[in-house]
């Protein structure tokens, strides 16, 4: 199955971590050694939850899969919480959109808004 090709006009793709195509210049995934051992592969998407997603939007569904990449993308919003509930403690004087850089790249990376 392919993808509209405008969906990748200005992306950025690596087989490996890559921190210089990241938006905030970290390491911020996990090789894919590491997913399989983790056991996050499922089915026919061996990108993960952004192929998933991509074929998903685009029609396909697959009932088992489906509940479980949309479970664990409702369990991400947890790091979206995090970064809230920092913001607004008055005793963190980071910067605030260089702190959490690997949350904030991770939510970016699951189709959240990582500048809350």
């Amino acid at each position: 199955m392919s993808f509209p090709s405008e969906w990748y006009a200005k992306g950025k793709f690596s087989k490996s971590p890559n921190p210089t195509i990241n938006l905030f210049r970290i390491k911020s995934r996990l090789s894919f050694q590491e997913w399989q051992k983790r056991g996050w592969i499922y089915g026919d998407d061996v990108c993960g939850w952004f192929q998933w997603y991509c074929r998903y939007y685009i029609g396909r569904r697959d009932e088992t899969v489906d509940k479980i990449q949309i479970k664990r993308w409702k369990k991400f919003i947890r790091h979206k919480a995090q970064i809230m509930k920092d913001k607004r403690n008055p005793k963190s004087k980071k910067d605030k959109m260089n702190h959490r850089p690997r949350q904030r790249q991770a939510l970016l990376q699951w189709a959240y808004n990582p500048f809350v």
